[in-house]
């Protein structure tokens, strides 16, 4: 059996709420034992009847939580919650995990083991209410309590034993483990000695030199991303890989098997989600206009990409594709937007079509897309709201009068003007 999630950084990143409510009658307390197990421990301030996990694609956590007796993990309506199995109210709830890889839909796997024993540990996947969640909860009290001599990384901080920390939005991979993150100047790295020799060697020398490449181009990060990459084995012959980026992190999983023919598409996908770290905080809330920030980090990969000889062709390749997926995707009498709304992928190649014909009038100009990008995310900076209508603005600055014209068309109408752009 082959899996392949890849879960978008749109539903990911998103930004906290200056009314978040901080959660400060919950604290969420990782362990793990001496022996190697697991366990999540709540604690409330006060008295509860329930607390709801705070995301809940699946109901693998009623499979792989172990409760005591007293206790019920129930999913109600796509939601999920702790509760007593006679309903009375509680202070404290712990449950035993199992810390091995799961893929999950449009969701991080909660633990991604390193083949030497490291464990990356998705903190989102623990977040939970007193009572009932609310989109105003987006912060979360965790602490992590380990053996004296064990090290754990947070926030891009290296502690010994334990940690605690206000966690937020949609969390973070926190390492567990001894080995020492490889420090590559514009960002730090974590690579399974497991992996494939021949992969090892490609990130090793391209991955210094992707993220050289848009700390050149881009705004820098407010803190130094991580890049992680980890593998573990199977028992039951799947196999398969899951990656994403969280902010100042990007990751990916391989289970099972690693098939190396892989190398360059590994390498386009690190491109991508190292891009989005770049693009700060100018991402629109309208599901809409993801196009935006999916269409600009998938032309700065591929940018970036032209860089390295092994994966010259891939921008040229990968644009064929996504414009006949594009052109094919937009039907007769159907908008842009209707047909993103319909088909998410559209983000991607269509995005990636309208950024390199964007990017194609800018350097007839003498310019490129990253001076349009550095713009509008200043915009974003100065406080404008992350949108299409404030990039078509800033856009309109940089672009000529007739490309200018032909995107704004192209947003706002049917196939025959998309056709006439990638034509």
């Amino acid at each position: 059996m082959h899996t392949l999630t890849f879960a978008t950084s749109a539903l990911l990143m998103s930004l906290a709420s200056e009314a978040a409510v901080a959660n400060d009658d919950l604290t969420t307390t990782l362990s793990k034992a001496s022996d190697g197990n697991w366990s999540v421990r709540y604690d409330m301030t006060q008295p509860v009847s329930q607390i709801e996990l705070h995301r809940s694609p699946d109901q693998s956590r009623a499979q792989r939580w172990e409760l005591n007796d007293a206790f019920q993990i129930l999913y109600e309506n796509d939601r999920e919650y702790l509760r007593r199995e006679d309903g009375a109210y509680f202070t404290q709830v712990k449950a035993e995990l199992t810390p091995t890889y799961i893929a999950l839909d449009k969701e991080y796997a909660p633990f991604s083991p390193f083949s030497d024993g490291g464990m990356l540990v998705h903190s989102g996947r623990f977040f939970a209410c007193t009572e009932h969640c609310t989109e105003d909860h987006t912060k979360w009290k965790i602490r992590i309590e380990l053996a004296a001599d064990e090290y754990v990384i947070v926030n891009g901080q290296r502690y010994q034993g334990s940690a605690s920390w206000m966690d937020s939005d949609s969390g973070q991979k926190i390492y567990v483990g001894d080995a020492k993150p490889q420090d590559d100047g514009p960002f730090i790295s974590m690579v399974d000695p497991e992996l494939p020799q021949a992969l090892r060697n490609l990130m090793a020398e391209h991955l210094p030199e992707l993220m050289t490449f848009f700390a050149e181009h881009l705004p820098q990060p407010e803190t130094t991303p991580q890049l992680y990459a980890s593998f573990s084995p199977t028992t039951d012959g799947r196999y398969g890989h899951q990656g994403g980026v969280l902010p100042n992190q990007v990751f990916m999983h391989w289970y099972g098997f690693v098939d190396e023919s892989m190398a360059e598409s590994t390498l386009w996908f690190f491109a991508h989600e190292a891009a989005h770290l770049y693009q700060k905080q100018a991402y629109s809330s309208q599901p809409h206009e993801a196009w935006l920030h999916e269409g600009s980090a998938e032309l700065f990969a591929g940018l970036a990409m032209q860089h390295f000889e092994q994966g010259h062709d891939m921008l040229k390749q990968t644009l064929k594709s996504a414009t006949a997926a594009c052109t094919e995707g937009v039907s007769e009498g159907m908008s842009f937007h209707q047909a993103a709304a319909a088909n998410s992928r559209l983000h991607y190649s269509c995005g990636l079509v309208l950024f390199e014909a964007m990017h194609r009038d800018l350097v007839n100009q003498d310019k490129d897309i990253f001076a349009l990008w550095r713009d509008y995310s200043d915009a974003v900076d100065n406080g404008g709201e992350a949108s299409e209508d404030l990039f078509l603005e800033i856009a309109a600055g940089h672009l000529t009068p007739e490309a200018h014209a032909k995107l704004v068309e192209l947003l706002g109408a049917e196939q025959q003007a998309l056709r006439s752009l990638v034509e």
